[in-house]
């Protein structure tokens, strides 16, 4: 796979997403740190290379390799002056030598394929609007996620598996798709080489979300 990645702090003083990949075993993490801080933004990255080490040198299914890091996670000691375990959303994809491509995620970093000029959503979101709730925030409160315990929040990652995949896949964090509608980011996902895209996307929302952007991370690989 040809890959690409691109992000923007937005307005948020720390980059607290991060990416990581396994080009040889077409392996591709993204993870959206919560809070906004130099030890969350450290923290992050080093779960997303833990996370891409589980399923590309471990051999594990995205969502096993979620759950492993989760174990890993809970193991560790609180980072300097927090009372409560980081946190981060997370989603991971492995396209298999048989061209199945593999997603594992958990919280609402999102993943999408374009094919053939259709877009899909392979992730449905672990939060509050996701399973029903019409209060206006309701976007903002996850129901699962990596870590942070906060309002008994669930470890368990979804899975979802794509047979003889092909086309180019995004994966995002909600920086990176929430302020676009999603025929703009189809057709921003179409533009390109993958770099091209992902600097697109990137730039596309970051403009749309004004003043209050979020930190936004675009990965797009075509398959």
């Amino acid at each position: 796979m040809t890959h690409a990645i691109r992000q923007h702090p937005g307005s948020r003083p720390y980059q607290c997403d991060a990416a990581h990949t396994h080009p040889a075993r077409r392996v591709h993490t993204v993870l959206d740190g919560i809070g906004a801080s130099p030890l969350i933004r450290d923290w992050t990255a080093r779960q997303a290379a833990a996370l891409t080490h589980l399923i590309g040198g471990r051999g594990l299914h995205p969502a096993g390799a979620i759950t492993e890091l989760q174990r890993a996670i809970t193991g560790d000691p609180l980072l300097p002056g927090e009372d409560v375990l980081p946190g981060a959303c997370a989603v991971a994809a492995h396209l298999d030598r048989r061209g199945t491509l593999h997603i594992g995620w958990i919280g609402d970093c999102r993943a999408y394929l374009l094919r053939d000029g259709a877009l899909t959503q392979l992730t449905t979101d672990h939060n509050e609007a996701a399973e029903g709730s019409t209060e206006p925030d309701a976007a903002d409160y996850l129901t699962r996620c990596l870590g942070w315990r906060h309002g008994g929040h669930q470890a368990e990652p979804a899975q979802a598996v794509v047979p003889r995949a092909g086309g180019r896949l995004l994966l995002a964090t909600d920086g990176a798709y929430a302020p676009l509608e999603a025929d703009d980011i189809a057709t921003l996902l179409d533009t390109g080489s993958p770099a091209d895209a992902a600097n697109a996307i990137i730039t596309a929302a970051i403009t749309a979300a004004g003043p209050d952007a979020d930190n936004a991370t675009a990965l797009v690989a075509d398959l």
